[in-house]
């Protein structure tokens, strides 16, 4: 059993304060929480070098030494060449590829599919569609770009028989949902659930307002 990180899930937990959720979230659960080399750097390494980065950086840091977050040490270069070969050449703009995906977020979809883990842990948008919804993301480059967004389908449909339904996407904000449930903030009222949710909204998850209203309308 394990869940891989992207680098976007642990920004997002780690700017509002939020980091000590995984260890006993990762107890509970059993499995093994993974980050790539690639996020490792992305977070901890870079963070190290930067002042305004620093203290997020020893907390994540102090999460892999204690064993809460483990470093995946299987070789995904193979894997993550084909990955991005297939993604960065699915979708073009006045005849150009678009290159929408970094090493970080490869890496860990490639550590996630070669160890089938439960789910792939990430907040930022694109990426996530491109796991859970790929023919989506033509509307969302029209969209954003303001231009006509054509698609190699012969590509997509090999991305998709390699990646499409093999895991669950986790953002933050499910963390947090679990975190609530199981009286991890700072009480179990559904202000606290709602405050949480919209403070990763605004540290960069991409949930919607619809979506956070939903939450706040269920009954748990």
């Amino acid at each position: 059993m394990s869940i891989f990180f992207d680098s976007s899930t642990l920004i997002s937990l780690a700017t509002t304060c939020n980091l000590h959720w995984l260890k006993q979230l990762k107890k509970d659960y059993g499995g093994d929480f993974f980050i790539t080399p690639a996020v490792k750097s992305e977070t901890i390494e870079r963070g190290l070098n930067s002042l305004r980065f620093r203290y997020e950086a020893l907390r994540l840091k102090l999460l892999l030494d204690s064993g809460v977050l483990k470093l995946y040490g299987e070789n995904v270069t193979e894997d993550v060449n084909e990955l991005t070969y297939l993604i960065n050449n699915t979708y073009f703009a006045l005849d150009k590829p678009l290159k929408i995906v970094q090493l970080g977020e490869m890496t860990a979809l490639a550590g996630a599919l070669k160890e089938n883990a439960d789910a792939l842990a990430v907040d930022e948008r694109t990426t996530r569609l491109v796991v859970e919804n790929p023919s989506a993301l033509q509307e969302l480059f029209t969209k954003k770009l303001h231009t006509k967004i054509s698609v190699n389908k012969d590509n997509l449909q090999k991305w998709e028989n390699l990646v499409s339904e093999k895991f669950e996407i986790f953002r933050s904000t499910e963390f947090a949902l679990v975190a609530w449930k199981k009286n991890l903030l700072i009480d179990d009222s559904k202000d606290s659930l709602i405050g949480i949710l919209w403070a990763l909204k605004f540290a960069g998850c991409a949930i919607s307002e619809n979506e956070i209203n939903t939450y706040s309308n269920m009954n748990f």
